[in-house]
């Protein structure tokens, strides 16, 4: 977890629910939180990142635990407007659509770096009322394949989405982490 600068538990703070790359392991929560982190606490963001546990991924047998998670760090932390917005990168993109499919009531936005539905069949007008932040790298052809494709579904439903296809990036996308998450930051509601 992370906490913004000048944090404290007296007013409500935006907060973004982050799943990790990879296994999606403790050491691939630290990864990942390097991409959100600095721009997060310069920014007022509360940020929570979870390690799958046993390596159980968030889009497959970990996917029942997102609600009881979002709804424990709900009751503990002052998130404004009581609802998060929700990311990832790579196998966590794909388990923040899980998750903002599964309970859209939760979440505000989803980005990702990259990241699609896993389910072609995904009830896609169910997250249509979302900010929806999509980014992949130019050379990483089966996911911008698959984002392109979510991008047309959820655009002919009329939802808000953004899509970039970052030049000259494969599969990671440097040019996005550190200073460069001001990016998408900047697009969040």
């Amino acid at each position: 977890m992370v906490l913004p600068d000048g944090y404290t538990p007296d007013r409500d703070w935006p907060t973004l629910l982050t799943f990790p790359p990879g296994g999606q392991s403790v050491s691939m929560v630290t990864s990942g939180l390097d991409w959100w982190e600095a721009e997060a606490k310069r920014r007022g963001f509360i940020v929570l990142s979870p390690a799958a546990p046993g390596g159980d991924l968030f889009f497959n047998g970990s996917r029942e635990l997102i609600r009881p998670l979002a709804e424990a760090f709900l009751a503990l932390y002052p998130v404004q407007g009581n609802q998060l917005h929700v990311g990832g990168i790579s196998n966590g993109g794909i388990s923040a659509f899980a998750a903002a499919l599964d309970h859209p009531d939760l979440f505000l936005s989803i980005t990702v770096l990259p990241g699609f539905p896993r389910d072609a069949n995904a009830d896609l007008a169910s997250i249509g009322h979302m900010k929806i932040n999509m980014f992949a790298g130019e050379s990483d052809a089966a996911w911008v394949e698959r984002m392109v494709e979510t991008n047309a579904a959820l655009t002919a439903l009329g939802a808000d989405v953004f899509m970039e296809i970052v030049p000259g990036a494969g599969h990671t996308m440097p040019s996005l982490a550190g200073p460069g998450a001001s990016r998408f930051f900047d697009l969040l509601p």
